[in-house]
C-alpha cells in the first residue's frame, strides 16, 4: 500500500477480484453534474482537469477506463477457463488404416463408457446420457480429439461408404483419458473382423 498527500494505492491480487467499480470525485465548488470537469484557475486560463485531458471529456474518459478494464477481465477469465479446461481434460489421437495403408475420411467416434456391477464382475456400458464426440480422419488415417474430459472410452468407426459404427468386439474400453494427457489407442486395421 503507497500513501500520499491525497491518493492511497492498495495493491490487491487479481484473482482476489469479482468485479471492479471506479468512480470519479467531483471537484470542490462545482454547481453542476455535467461531463465536463469543473475549472481551477491556475493563472493560465486554463483549468488542471482541461488540461489533464486535453479535449476528451470526464464521460469519455470514463466510457474508456470502463471498456479497458472489461477487455481485460475478459481476456484473464479466457485463459482460466483455458488452464481449467486443460486441467480437467486429455486429448486421444489414433490412426486408422486399411490392409496397413492409411484410410483418410473415415468417422471415428468415442463414446464415455461406465461400469456396471462389481469391480470383479462388472460390465461396461455405454453412458446413455453422455455425450459423444467425433473425428474424422486426414489423409494419413490419423484422428485427433482434443478437450474430451477424464474417463473410460469406447472406440468406434465408419469406413467411407459404410452405414454402420464398427467396434473392436470386447465391449472393454480402448481409451483411457486423463487429464493433461495424450491417449493413443491401438491402431485400427478394418481389414480385421470386428463388430458392428
Amino acid at each position: 500500500m503507497d500513501m500520499g498527500e491525497s491518493t492511497m494505492v492498495v495493491g490487491i491480487p487479481r484473482e482476489a477480484i469479482a468485479s471492479v467499480r471506479v468512480s470519479f470525485q467531483k471537484e470542490q465548488g462545482t454547481k453542476t453534474a455535467s461531463s465536463s470537469p469543473p475549472k481551477a484557475d491556475d493563472g493560465s486560463g486554463q483549468s488542471k482537469a482541461e488540461a489533464a485531458l486535453g479535449s476528451t471529456s470526464l464521460q469519455e474518459l470514463k466510457e474508456e477506463l470502463k471498456r479497458e478494464l472489461r477487455e481485460e477481465m475478459g481476456v484473464e477469465k479466457k485463459q482460466e477457463e483455458k488452464i481449467i479446461i486443460a486441467a480437467t481434460t486429455g486429448r486421444v489421437e489414433g490412426r486408422i488404416t486399411r490392409g496397413g495403408n492409411p484410410l483418410p475420411g473415415c468417422k471415428v467416434k468415442i463414446v464415455l463408457m461406465v461400469k456396471r456391477g462389481g469391480a470383479l464382475f462388472g460390465k461396461f456400458t455405454a453412458k446413455s446420457d453422455a455425450p459423444e464426440f467425433e473425428a474424422e480422419t486426414d489423409r494419413d488415417g490419423k484422428y485427433v480429439f482434443q478437450d474430451i474430459p477424464e474417463g473410460d472410452y469406447k472406440l468406434f468407426w465408419r469406413p467411407p461408404g459404410e452405414d454402420s459404427w464398427i467396434r473392436r468386439m470386447k465391449m472393454d474400453p480402448d481409451v483411457l483419458v486423463q487429464a493433461g494427457k495424450t491417449c493413443t489407442p491401438k491402431a485400427v486395421d478394418t481389414g480385421r473382423a470386428t463388430v458392428n
